[in-house]
């Protein structure tokens, strides 16, 4: 089995903005190649409509997001989709998530979907991703050919 952690922004926004898009990718990936989500097992929040950085839950305090995204990235993935796509705010998480990827060894494949005037544009973002699209349809097309 080969593993693509889907990171993009979550403060903010509502739990389905940020379990749509990952359900999607998931949905449209080849066998063998499985979602690694930071939402996974965070169920309670939905209905959110503006999740916050920490919540009292087990797996929603700030250090269990810390652990669960390093251990996701460093241990398991093999591929990361950054999906950047209409954030309205610099995605401080997502950006350390980045940098977690851009250090791994052996590397892992680093597809980036942005919009042309994102703020989370940044000279670091275009010269350590892999590839950078603006669709999922294309990070999803990368990540399938990449990945089998």
């Amino acid at each position: 089995m080969k593993y693509v952690y889907l990171a993009g922004p979550i403060k903010g926004r509502s739990y389905d903005d940020v379990t749509t898009w990952r359900r999607y990718v998931e949905e449209s990936l080849e066998n063998g190649i499985a979602v690694l989500s930071p939402m996974r097992g965070k169920d309670y929040l939905m209905g959110e409509r503006c999740i916050q950085d920490t919540y009292d839950e087990v797996m929603s305090t700030g250090y269990a997001s810390l652990c669960r995204s390093r251990f996701d990235i460093l241990s398991l993935s093999q591929a990361v989709i950054f999906n950047f796509l209409g954030a309205e705010g610099v995605s401080k998480g997502t950006l350390i998530e980045f940098g977690m990827a851009l250090a791994k060894y052996p590397p892992i494949v680093k597809v980036v979907v942005i919009d042309k005037d994102n703020v989370n544009n940044y000279p670091f973002i275009e010269e350590g991703a892999d590839f950078i699209v603006d669709n999922l349809d294309d990070a999803i097309y990368i990540i399938n050919t990449v990945l089998t």
